[in-house]
């Protein structure tokens, strides 16, 4: 665990961050300290004593604004289980030095990335508005107008744009066309059936069948993309 700490937090230092970390032997101890402190980023064993870490990060997943978690194990063979949860990364111990490192890189990079923002016209007195990326789940085509579905928000944005100028728009971002009523963020999809996409904040979009398996590649690639940014 100190070398765990250790090594983050002079990742953080060497990117000229300074980031302070709590230490937790048990996942009763986190629970309960953890009420009072918005943690940012979390790592997580699996093999802990009470509460797995898996379960835990269910627990967490809960939450309002739920951190991003990192788990750090040696149990391998249990990195497909961990998906369940949408890890940010899964760290092994017999690679730790090198993957805590990039596991640390890369959140950086993420959350500069959140900033990336894009300008919207929408329908209300041709007003402007200015919406981070990450920010978007899904838009929406309902009776020939568009709206922009943004997390944490309970009403959509209208928008002044049609469907295929949007698609347009974001062809260099990880938002994809899935119905010609649908475009969705890809960073929100849990999880692509047959007929419809889960997201991650629990909305269920139609998938159209001819974009089906491009869909399912395009999300593929994203996932893969994300596993080894460094």
């Amino acid at each position: 665990m100190e070398a765990i700490c250790g090594k983050i937090t002079k990742t953080f230092e060497q990117c000229g961050i300074e980031a302070r970390t709590d230490k937790y032997l048990g996942s009763e101890k986190f629970c309960a300290a953890s009420e009072n402190s918005d943690y940012d980023l979390v790592f997580l064993d699996i093999d802990m004593p009470g509460t797995d870490g898996i379960s835990l990060a269910k627990k967490l997943r809960e939450q309002k604004a739920p951190p991003t978690i990192v788990f750090v194990s040696s149990r391998e063979e249990k990195v497909f289980d961990s998906f369940v949860v949408t890890p940010f990364r899964f760290v092994r111990k017999g690679r730790f030095n090198t993957e805590i490192t990039e596991a640390v890189y890369a959140y950086i990079r993420e959350r500069l990335d959140n900033d990336k923002a894009v300008t919207f016209r929408i329908n209300k007195n041709s007003s402007i508005v200015n919406i981070r990326l990450n920010d978007i789940v899904y838009i929406e085509s309902f009776k020939n107008n568009q709206y922009i579905h943004i997390a944490e928000e309970r009403e959509p944005v209208g928008l002044s744009m049609t469907m295929d100028e949007l698609e347009e728009n974001f062809k260099n971002y990880d938002i994809i066309r899935v119905h010609k009523s649908y475009l969705v963020n890809m960073r929100y999809i849990r999880r692509i059936d047959k007929e419809e996409v889960l997201t991650t904040t629990g909305d269920r979009l139609l998938i159209s069948r001819r974009k089906a398996q491009e869909v399912k590649k395009s999300f593929l690639k994203f996932l893969n993309r994300k596993g080894k940014e460094a």
